[in-house]
C-alpha cells in the first residue's frame, strides 16, 4: 500500500533476503553504523553486497509498514502501540515459546533510540541515546536472552488501584514464570517488601537493592524495629 502511494507499481519484496540482512547486521553489531559502511567493497561484509544493493535495502526500509493504515485510527483509540503491536506481540510469543529460561531472571528497562512523533517517546538524560521508546524487559541472567518485554506507553488505565508502577511491571513480566520456583533480580527502582511478599506467595523469590525512602519499605522497617523493643 505504501509503495503504491508513492507511485512505485512494479515493486516486489523478498522477506527472506531482508530478514537475512537484518539478522546479519545485528550479528556484526553494526546497528549503529551508517548503511554505506556495510556495502563498502573493502571493509564491508560480502553478504550485504551479494544479497542486494544498498539503495534497494534503503528503499525496502522506507516502504516497510507493520499495520493497515485504513484501520489505524480506530485501533489507536484502544492501543497506543497499534502501529506495531500485532508484530510485537507475535515476536514476544515466539520468545516465550522458543526458549527454556534458566532458574534466574532479571528485570530492567531499556531505551531504544527513536525520535518518532508519538506521545510515549521518552527523554532520559542518563542514557547514551537521550530520546527513545522505553521498554520494560525480562532477561535470562546466564544467556542474556530476552524472555518477555513490553513498551512503556504512559499512564496505564488498567493498572489496579493501589499497585505501584514498579510492582505492576515485575508482575506482568514474570506472569508466564510464576509458580515455577524461579528467582528474579531487580534494582532499587523495583524492589519493595510488598512485591517480595506477593512473589513469595507465588513461589517466586526476589533479590535486589531497596530504597529506604520508599514508603512501604520504611513502614516495614519500623514494624521490625518495634518487634525488638
Amino acid at each position: 500500500t505504501e509503495v503504491r502511494r508513492h507511485g512505485a507499481e512494479n515493486w516486489s519484496l523478498s522477506l527472506e533476503e531482508l530478514d537475512a540482512l537484518l539478522y546479519a547486521r545485528g550479528a556484526y553489531s553494526a546497528t549503529n553504523l551508517k548503511l554505506y559502511h556495510m556495502w563498502l567493497n573493502v571493509w564491508g561484509p560480502p553478504v550485504f553486497s551479494q544479497t542486494m544493493g544498498r539503495n534497494r535495502f534503503k528503499e525496502i526500509l522506507c516502504y516497510l509498514r507493520f499495520d493497515i493504515k485504513n484501520s489505524r485510527s480506530e485501533r489507536l483509540k484502544t492501543d497506543k502501540f497499534a502501529l506495531v503491536s500485532e508484530t510485537w506481540n507475535t515476536f514476544i510469543e515466539n520468545c516465550l515459546f522458543c526458549y527454556k529460561q534458566g532458574q534466574d531472571v532479571t528485570v530492567d528497562e531499556q531505551l531504544f533510540p527513536s525520535k518518532a512523533r508519538c506521545n510515549f517517546t521518552q527523554f532520559m538524560a542518563n542514557k547514551p541515546d537521550k530520546f527513545g521508546i522505553k521498554f520494560w524487559m525480562l532477561a535470562d541472567v546466564k544467556s542474556k536472552y530476552m524472555c518477555n518485554a513490553f513498551p512503556y506507553l504512559g499512564k496505564d488505565e488498567l493498572r489496579p488501584e493501589g499497585e505501584s508502577l514498579p510492582e505492576n511491571v515485575v508482575i506482568r513480566l514474570m506472569e508466564p514464570y510464576l509458580r515455577t520456583g524461579r528467582n528474579v533480580t531487580t534494582d532499587n527502582f523495583f524492589t519493595s517488601f510488598k512485591l517480595a511478599e506477593r512473589l513469595k506467595a507465588m513461589q517466586t523469590s526476589i533479590v535486589g537493592a531497596m530504597k529506604r525512602t520508599r514508603n512501604s519499605n520504611s513502614c516495614m522497617q519500623l514494624q521490625r524495629k518495634s518487634a525488638f523493643f
